[in-house]
C-alpha cells in the first residue's frame, strides 16, 4: 500500500504545470500566476500586470469602467472621471414631433373651415369645437365640447347622489350639522375629494352650506347640513 502511494506522489510531481499567456504582457506563465474571477475561472491578466494597472503605472488594452468585481476578482480600479462621458439625451429634431402629431392626428391642418354636426345637440359647429380622438374617422369626437362637459357633469352628479344616500344621509341622523373634518371619520377620502362631492350635493339641492366662526382666532369654516331636516 505504501509503495502505491509513493508512485502516485511521483507521478503528480512529474506532471507539467498548466500554462497560459497573459493578455497584457503576452508572457506565458503558470496558471498560479493569474487571479481567479468571481465565477472561479482564471483571469486573462497575470497578477503582475493586474497590480501595475491598478497602481496606475500602465493601462491594458481594454479598460472596463466599473466598480463592481469582475475579471480581476474585485481588483478593478475606480473609473476616471475624464474617461467617463456624461450620458446626454440626444435632442429630438423638431420635425419628429410634427410627424408624430401628424401620425396621431392625420386630419390636423386639413380641418380649416370644416364643420361637424354634434350627435347630441344636433348643432353644426366648427371642427375645433370637438375634442380630438385619434381613433375616430375624422380625428374628432362625435359630441361637441359643450355636450361632453354636460355629460361629465351628469356623471359627477349621479356619483354625488349615490355618496349622499350611502354616507352623508346616515351620518346626518346623528350629526345634523357637520364639517369636512368631522365627516372624514366615516368617509376615508381626501379633503379635496370630499369637498368636490359636497359641492355637487349642494348643486343637487341636497345640502346647504353656512360659514361659521370657530375658536378663539375666529377661523371661518364651512358647516354643512341636509336640506329639509
Amino acid at each position: 500500500m505504501a509503495m502505491a502511494t509513493e508512485k502516485v506522489i511521483e507521478t503528480v510531481k512529474e506532471e507539467k504545470p498548466v500554462m497560459k499567456m497573459c493578455s497584457n504582457c503576452l508572457e506565458i506563465k503558470s496558471v498560479d500566476k493569474f487571479p481567479l474571477t468571481m465565477t472561479g475561472k482564471v483571469g486573462p491578466e497575470c497578477r503582475k500586470c493586474a497590480k501595475i494597472r491598478i497602481d496606475g503605472r500602465a493601462r491594458p488594452t481594454i479598460i472596463r469602467k466599473s466598480n463592481k468585481p469582475g475579471l480581476l476578482g474585485g481588483l478593478h480600479p475606480k473609473p476616471v472621471k475624464e474617461d467617463i462621458k456624461p450620458i446626454t439625451k440626444s435632442k429630438e429634431p423638431k420635425e419628429s414631433k410634427a410627424l408624430q402629431k401628424m401620425f396621431l392626428f392625420p386630419h390636423e391642418g386639413l380641418e380649416d373651415g370644416k364643420t361637424k354636426t354634434c350627435t347630441q345637440c344636433g348643432i353644426e359647429k366648427p371642427i375645433t369645437e370637438f375634442y380630438r380622438k385619434s381613433v375616430a374617422t375624422e380625428g374628432r369626437k362625435s359630441e361637441c365640447k359643450v355636450c361632453s362637459a354636460k355629460a361629465r357633469d351628469r356623471t359627477l352628479l349621479v356619483s354625488a347622489k349615490k355618496r349622499f344616500d350611502d354616507i352623508v344621509l346616515p351620518y346626518s341622523e346623528t350629526h345634523p350639522s357637520f364639517t369636512i373634518n368631522e365627516i372624514t371619520e366615516v368617509w376615508p377620502r381626501s379633503r379635496k375629494t370630499i369637498a368636490n362631492y359636497l359641492s355637487n350635493m349642494i348643486k343637487l339641492g341636497l345640502l346647504s352650506k353656512t360659514m361659521e366662526k370657530e375658536g378663539k382666532n375666529g377661523t371661518v369654516i364651512g358647516v354643512y347640513s341636509v336640506v329639509g331636516d
